[in-house]
């Protein structure tokens, strides 16, 4: 396997392991905001396999009320971005 092909392999155990890591408490304002960088990365990476992986697990609802929330801690560019770009995926 090469490039994306070795990732996608991996890529819904990797969700799992961040979904089963936002769900332990406490979780830091600054974790959680890394954490849904995360998800945010995954739909900029494979917008498809992300939103079936939150489909099936129901966690798209979830995942909107908590970007909606984290948007105002965002302050660096890159937060931003990955904020813009990654709810546009989402759309």
């Amino acid at each position: 396997m090469r490039g994306s092909d070795a990732c996608n392999s991996f890529f819904e155990s990797l969700l799992n392991r961040v979904k089963q890591r936002m769900s332990l408490t406490p979780l830091s304002p600054l974790l959680k905001k890394h954490i849904l960088g995360i998800y945010l990365s995954a739909l900029i990476y494979n917008k498809n396999a992300t939103l079936l992986y939150l489909e099936k697990n129901e966690l798209t609802a979830q995942l909107v009320q908590e970007l909606v929330t984290a948007s105002k801690k965002m302050k660096h560019n890159y937060e931003r971005r990955l904020f813009i770009v990654g709810l546009s995926e989402l759309l």
